[in-house]
């Protein structure tokens, strides 16, 4: 049984064709990932109680991906999902999308990202998480170091989250790319979410992406050159972990162009004149 009290539910059964899954019993069986979902799923809706999950390691040891992307979970669901997923030893990438979570969701996971050791990938878009989601969420980030990839596309997000998450990006140093596309944000939010990516990516050795925010709209604020308003935030990144590369190359001596101007000396540029 994967769900401890709780009947198994039909995609762990043998089906009548002999063609159905019949875990514990095959030699090295392992159910398939979209298998397992339907199991938890299956449980989730067919129980009034908190889901008490004792799953075997040979069903969740591998899995490294779970995808709940439509399938209409709410804030109830949300908290017994979060209830078993410590068992999924493994688990990477975690697809919330487009469901119908609020911030009720929001910070039951801001607790779940606070303790976790493995998630690499967060999809939230398409929920009804507001601001005050966010801000738990972002609280718990400031300290997550594990996270590489959060998506929160077409949320109903306000300018006050976009300060929230410029906040803990100046403080986080392990997400690498935040998809806030579709979003109502406004030029003050896009103005301290662009100086926190600038922040990163002059400051990081790694390259951090934003996307779905034009950062070109603040483009004289943020000291974009003027063809900024052409840029995509991906090339506006680039841009800007270019302009850390040159420099670099620059104080190392080793530009193209400037590579024969300049020597290092403790850390700093000199020029090579008999003044020193």
């Amino acid at each position: 049984r994967l769900c401890g009290s709780i009947a198994p539910p039909a995609a762990f059964l043998p089906s009548r064709d002999g063609e159905g899954l019949v875990t514990n019993k095959q030699k090295n069986s392992m159910p398939a990932r979209h298998d397992i979902e339907r199991a938890i799923l299956e449980a989730l809706r067919h129980t009034t109680t908190d889901l008490n999950m004792q799953p075997r390691m040979s069903d969740c040891y591998s899995v490294t991906k779970l995808n709940f992307a439509g399938t209409r979970l709410d804030d109830t669901q949300i908290q017994k999902l979060a209830n078993v997923l410590p068992h999924f030893s493994a688990l990477r990438q975690l697809d919330l999308g487009y469901n119908q979570l609020t911030d009720v969701s929001a910070s039951v996971l801001a607790v779940v990202l606070a303790s976790n050791s493995t998630l690499t990938s967060l999809v939230l878009s398409g929920n009804d998480i507001g601001d005050a989601g966010v801000e738990a969420l972002c609280t718990s980030l400031t300290t997550c170091t594990t996270l590489l990839s959060l998506s929160f596309r077409h949320s109903n997000t306000s300018t006050a989250a976009a300060t929230c998450f410029a906040q803990m990006l100046l403080v986080n140093s392990t997400l690498k790319h935040l998809d806030l596309s579709l979003h109502n944000i406004c030029d003050p939010g896009i103005l301290q979410l662009g100086c926190a990516v600038k922040s990163k990516n002059l400051v990081s050795s790694e390259m951090f992406v934003l996307d779905g925010v034009r950062l070109a709209r603040c483009w004289q604020e943020l000291l974009l050159p003027p063809a900024a308003a052409l840029y995509t935030n991906r090339f506006v990144t680039l841009h800007w972990r270019s302009l850390q590369e040159k420099v670099a190359a620059f104080v190392m001596g080793q530009h193209f162009r400037l590579g024969g101007c300049g020597m290092v000396w403790r850390g700093c540029v000199c020029c090579c004149d008999e003044s020193g």
